[in-house]
């Protein structure tokens, strides 16, 4: 959630309200935890700008269960595309590595490939050495 600058403020704005209701009622508690995080730099344009949307959201749909609920889908989705690109980096490398095999493995000079790819000569030169 650190990741996600704008999801981490929202959790910091839900924190709010949730702990203004041990000692407020529920409009308070919204009113409050708004001005707070106006004050404090969390959603601060937004709230600001979408202020009464966002406190008849607050005081009509506010469901702890289904914030956890949307927390949850968020993270797993984040965690879901961190894992397809390291996925696609690292099919990304073994392409770039079985290429340069073939290409050695069919004659082709190191110079020849690192040319032909792009890559620099070290590189090229480190994976026909590596123990495959």
């Amino acid at each position: 959630m650190d990741r996600c600058e704008p999801l981490k403020e929202y959790s910091e704005f839900i924190g709010c309200i949730r702990s203004n209701l041990k000692t407020m009622d529920k409009g308070e508690a919204v009113d409050s935890a708004i001005d707070y995080c106006i004050g404090n730099g969390i959603l601060k344009d937004f709230l600001t700008n979408n202020r009464n949307e966002v406190r008849s959201m607050s005081l009509f749909e506010f469901d702890a269960e289904e914030h956890e609920k949307a927390i949850k889908q968020i993270a797993y989705e984040e965690g879901e595309l961190a894992g397809y690109d390291k996925g696609e980096e690292a099919g990304a490398i073994r392409g770039r590595t079985e290429l340069i095999l073939s290409m050695f493995n069919s004659g082709k000079t190191p110079e020849q490939i690192s040319d032909f790819c792009g890559l620099d000569l070290k590189e090229v030169e480190k994976v026909i050495k590596s123990p495959m």
